[in-house]
């Protein structure tokens, strides 16, 4: 009797451990993936921290480069961290051939000195990737090819330019002042003209991790996309369109508006302003610079002012939202009123309506915004 309770309590024992250790590893699986340093962090550190940063520069003009075989995603800036069971390589020479960097199967930690390093390995989506590290007219080069021959084919080539005085090697020629990270990205690749749609190009100060600027080329859409940070941290950010159009627009660091102007094909211009907190005011002019509408939003109400040609009011809409989320607008001109009431799903309530002799007449709906009568006349 003792040995079959011992079994038991051995037997609850281990079922207990191996319960535990199952929670363990769900929780562990469930829990959120810890992102690796992006290209453009890892190269910041060969500006920031040059003796410790993942690839340096020698003075014979050899990179010396850190790699990391890792089942799981690191934070670490020291190392360049690639998949289990990718192959990374190294080119002795600009003539020579490439190198495996292991020794061993299960060698994770890899170093190597060489003009090159090529990597193989697969991207998070499963798709084949090939990157290269080289020094090229004095800077640093990322180059970045994945999905060769899918609809995901994306080419980046990432450029680190070390500015006037901060390279190490004699074979540096760069034209930046500054050092400077300039990524520039290809998507959307169209096989029946062999090019890519899509054009990114994003610049970055490595010594204080920010992003300079970001122009974004379109050939699907027609437009070109450019934002300009600024020392305060405010945004340019400039739109143009293929017929013409174009809006600049400043923004807060929250994309906050703050001005913008928007010039559309048919040679109108449109300026929006903030007036104070959640206030603009929005105004089109015509050709002759002369106002053609005038838009006032707050949080609770839309008035929208419109003039003719000769810049003289003819119309004025009112719209305000009630605290229930129902709306009230009136719209005036010089002959009549009309106000349309609406429920918070913007379906019609009614219509009321004055004439230009004094008659009022009002129309109601349903939810489907269907005349539950004829106007009739409530004065």
């Amino acid at each position: 009797m003792k040995k079959f309770s011992k079994i038991c309590i051995n037997s609850s024992i281990f079922i207990s451990s191996n319960m535990l250790m199952l929670m363990l590893y769900v929780e562990k699986s469930n829990a959120t993936p810890i992102s690796k340093p992006s290209t453009v962090r890892l190269l910041s550190e060969v500006i920031r921290s040059p003796h410790s940063a993942f690839i340096r520069k020698l003075s014979n003009g050899n990179l010396k480069g850190n790699f990391l075989h890792s089942g799981q995603n690191t934070t670490a800036l020291h190392v360049f961290s690639v998949k289990a069971g990718a192959l990374v390589d190294v080119k002795k020479t600009h003539d020579g051939n490439f190198y495996p960097l292991s020794t061993s199967k299960h060698q994770r930690r890899l170093e190597g000195e060489g003009v090159n390093f090529r990597i193989y390995t697969y991207s998070k989506s499963g798709l084949k990737k090939k990157i290269n590290i080289f020094m090229e007219n004095g800077n640093l080069i990322v180059n970045s090819i994945k999905g060769i021959g899918t609809p995901d084919y994306i080419l980046k080539r990432t450029v680190l330019e070390f500015g006037d005085g901060a390279s190490t090697s004699s074979q540096s020629s760069s034209s930046s002042s500054t050092p400077k990270i300039t990524v520039t990205r290809y998507s959307s690749f169209d096989e029946a003209s062999n090019s890519f749609n899509v054009e990114k190009i994003s610049t970055h100060d490595p010594s204080a991790l920010k992003l300079i600027s970001q122009t974004t080329k379109n050939k699907l859409t027609g437009q070109t996309e450019s934002i300009i940070i600024h020392e305060n941290d405010t945004k340019t950010k400039i739109v143009e369109s293929s017929d013409g159009s174009s809006t600049s627009s400043l923004l807060t660091s929250n994309n906050e508006l703050l001005f913008s102007k928007t010039k559309h094909g048919n040679g109108n211009t449109t300026i929006t302003k903030k007036l104070e907190s959640n206030t603009y005011l929005s105004q089109k002019y015509n050709r002759n610079l002369l106002v053609e509408e005038e838009t006032l939003t707050t949080p609770n109400s839309i008035e929208t002012k419109k003039y003719n040609e000769n810049g003289s009011l003819t119309s004025t809409t009112s719209t305000y939202r009630l605290p229930d989320g129902s709306s009230l607008g009136t719209t005036t001109s010089s002959s009549s009123t009309t106000t349309y009431e609406r429920r918070n799903d913007g379906s019609l309530i009614s219509i009321t309506s004055t004439t230009p002799n004094g008659e009022i007449l009002k129309q109601d709906f349903d939810v489907n915004n269907a005349p539950l009568n004829n106007p009739y006349r409530i004065n």
